[in-house]
């Protein structure tokens, strides 16, 4: 009876657990149910009274996206000479080309002006050269001459100005540059120190300067003038603006020619008799414009581009200042220096480095560059423009449009074979005559000597 009681109490247990179990699974078992129903459900057709599998309801699968394709974009590699501070300025023009063609990238290099020749020269003989180099225009004539640069087709210098296009063109009215800007220096005079002088008209030529200079010290204390005498190209210059061809070896054109003499005794005269500094000699351009701006000399032959500078280290003399055209020589021609744009012989990319550099100079861009800094743009349109000025907002516009206008009435380029030698000469000469020359007799000896060197390094 016990064991009869026990067993009947298990069972009891046994269906009570597996009630539970069962309400437990009901709501899976439902689900279960439910999804097999609709999977499995058969609908009547009303046209042909058969039943058929309801069709499950598509679920589109998201297909995985496919990568698009890297452009491989042509690279551009971009030299210029000591813009680097002009960031937001050139990486806008950069951007500005770059959306116009979407496959092209540009890696834009700045190079500081004293290593430019050195690094450009070993560049473009290599295999990794870039694509578009900013150099000087006598640079742009030497590598040209080596071979070293793609030739510019004539059809694609139509819109820069034709006194530019000729300083790049060799013997053979070959172009290997485009004309990227240039500057051409201008008279800056302190109107104060240059009353206080009583100088009754306006110095236009080296000539004016000469006789001027020992009434303005006599009457103001000061030197009529802040030059510069044996930096770069400086003095070559004033030479080949008194028709000196120092190429040549007829003796009435050369340094032996009466132009010549001249020229340098008067120099020889303004030193001797302390009418320009003595650091004449030895000085460079930006410490001659800090005797300027000391007001130690009346004025100083030098860029437009210097002016801002004046104006923010001596506001009191800026104040006074004027700009008259630069000084010329017997022939009355005026200098500027040009800045090209080249593209490399073995540059791999030259089409588009042609059509990046016409980019760089057209009109909208040049107008750009002339009125941030002042130079003056190849562009023959925009030069013109500034030509027309009637009006000038400021000084350094004034000096703009005369720089403008003096490039109509340029001094004409002599090419040398090896125009470096023939500065160190010039520049020699010079030392020689304010230093060891003790009268002007030896002057001539000094020149003679110096174009007797000349000549035969040049092969003539």
């Amino acid at each position: 009876e016990y064991l009869g009681r026990r067993k009947k109490s298990k069972s009891k247990k046994i269906i009570f657990v597996s009630i539970s179990v069962s309400l437990a699974l009901l709501p899976l078992m439902a689900k279960l149910y439910q999804l097999y129903y609709f999977n499995n459900q058969k609908i009547e057709c009303s046209s042909c009274k058969h039943k058929h599998q309801e069709e499950k309801p598509k679920i589109e699968e998201k297909k995985p996206e496919k990568q698009e394709k890297k452009i491989q974009k042509q690279q551009l590699v971009f030299w210029t000479i000591q813009l680097g501070t002009q960031k937001a300025f050139m990486n806008k023009i950069i951007k500005d080309f770059e959306k116009l063609h979407p496959d092209v990238s540009i890696k834009w290099i700045d190079v500081p002006y004293q290593e430019n020749e050195k690094r450009i020269f070993a560049s473009v003989l290599s295999n990794k050269t870039p694509d578009l180099v900013n150099v000087t225009s006598d640079f742009a004539l030497l590598l040209g001459k080596k071979g070293a640069l793609s030739e510019i087709e004539p059809s694609m210098l139509t819109s820069y100005s034709k006194p530019f296009v000729k300083l790049l063109q060799n013997k053979n009215g070959k172009c290997f540059a485009f004309p990227f800007y240039a500057t051409s220096s201008v008279t800056i005079v302190n109107k104060k120190l240059f009353e206080q002088a009583k100088l009754k008209k306006m110095p236009q030529t080296y000539k004016d300067v000469f006789k001027m200079a020992s009434r303005a010290k006599k009457q103001s204390g000061k030197y009529i003038i802040s030059t510069v005498l044996v930096e770069n190209d400086t003095f070559l210059k004033m030479l080949l603006k008194n028709d000196v061809n120092i190429a040549s070896d007829e003796k009435d054109k050369n340094l032996l020619s009466n132009n010549s003499q001249d020229f340098y005794e008067n120099f020889y005269n303004l030193y001797n008799k302390n009418l320009i500094s003595k650091s004449s000699i030895n000085q460079n351009h930006l410490e001659a414009l800090e005797q300027f701006m000391s007001e130690e000399s009346i004025m100083i032959v030098t860029g437009a581009n210097f002016l801002n500078q004046i104006q923010e280290n001596a506001p009191g003399v800026y104040k006074n200042c004027d700009v008259w055209p630069q000084l010329t020589g017997s022939n009355g021609r005026f200098d500027c220096s040009l800045m090209a744009l080249a593209v490399p012989a073995k540059s791999k990319n030259k089409k588009m480095a042609k059509q990046f550099a016409i980019f760089l100079t057209n009109r909208q861009n040049q107008r750009a560059l002339s009125k941030k800094f002042f130079v003056l743009p190849a562009n023959k349109n925009v030069l013109k423009e500034i030509e027309n000025e009637s009006s000038f907002q400021s000084l350094r516009h004034k000096a703009q449009t005369i720089s403008a206008f003096q490039v109509q009435n340029l001094n004409l380029r002599i090419c040398f074979k090896h125009k470096k030698k023939v500065i160190e000469e010039v520049n020699s000469s010079v030392e020689k005559m304010l230093f060891a020359a003790k009268r002007k007799g030896q002057i001539k000896q000094i020149l003679k000597q110096t174009q007797q060197n000349i000549l035969t390094f040049e092969g003539q």
